[in-house]
């Protein structure tokens, strides 16, 4: 579907800006929910490395403790 049709159908003007600003050129709703999906990866895998790094933390402060 064509973001522009979805748009259309949106009443409130300053609701239907905002959503053309955050699709950011976009012209169908599968962009859209392909840069949502890649955005939703980024973040998992970050919050994979961050988690990585407390365990690895959590590791050696027993190590350096007992």
């Amino acid at each position: 579907m064509k973001i522009e049709d979805v748009l259309r159908r949106i009443r409130n003007p300053e609701w239907r800006e905002y959503l053309r600003k955050v699709t950011k050129g976009a012209k169908t709703t599968g962009k859209v929910i392909a840069r949502y999906d890649g955005a939703i990866a980024y973040v998992d895998e970050k919050i994979g490395v961050l988690m990585d790094f407390w365990r690895n933390v959590a590791f050696w402060m027993s190590v350096l403790l007992y």
